[in-house]
């Protein structure tokens, strides 16, 4: 965790890697974040850290969404170990990396609502995602676009007291769409 901590930490430059070495990297990281291997991915997040962001300062093209994806693999594996507000940091310099790119600060949106749900600021989750997932819905409907709103639409509404009439005012979302237990006859009846 502490190498972790201090590439979060650093704000020099190392060698620049290719743009498909570094897409290859932060795609093995996601892929090893889903089968739970955290250690793994906690060891491999300071070098790609590192030249993600090496990548972007010297070569940005392209290089923002990678930048942006390797923050949010980072914000989620330090969220799941119990260090929410690092990962809340790693979430806020996805977003600031974002800049203007609508779709690019959706994605970043997830993990800093995720960040703040897990230091238990839920409201505040719940007003950052759903920005987001308004400035994100006229881009949804494209191909490369789809995936940002509807995580942004779950990341919204986790399930609380409170949260279901946010949820029905996001953008995307049918008024007249059945809820769960009218799509289930014979459960909750």
């Amino acid at each position: 965790m502490d190498g972790l901590r201090a590439a979060l930490a650093r704000y020099d430059l190392t060698a620049v890697v290719s743009s498909a070495d570094l897409e290859r990297h932060v795609a093995h990281a996601w892929l090893t974040y889903q089968h739970a291997h955290y250690a793994q991915v906690v060891r491999a997040l300071p070098g790609l850290l590192d030249a993600a962001r090496s990548r972007h300062a010297t070569a940005p093209e392209g290089a923002a969404e990678l930048l942006v994806q390797t923050y949010r693999v980072a914000s989620a594996v330090l969220v799941k170990l119990g260090e929410a507000d690092l990962g809340w940091l790693a979430a806020d310099r996805a977003m600031t990396v974002a800049g203007d790119d609508p779709v690019l600060a959706g994605t970043a949106a997830v993990a800093v609502g995720q960040a703040l749900r897990a230091l238990g600021h839920g409201q505040l989750a719940l007003a950052v995602t759903v920005v987001a997932a308004r400035r994100v819905a006229p881009q949804a409907g494209t191909r490369r676009h789809g995936g940002p709103a509807g995580a942004l639409r779950d990341a919204a509404a986790p399930g609380r007291p409170g949260c279901c009439r946010a949820r029905r005012r996001l953008p995307g979302r049918r008024a007249d769409r059945p809820d769960r237990r009218d799509r289930h006859p014979g459960r909750g009846r």
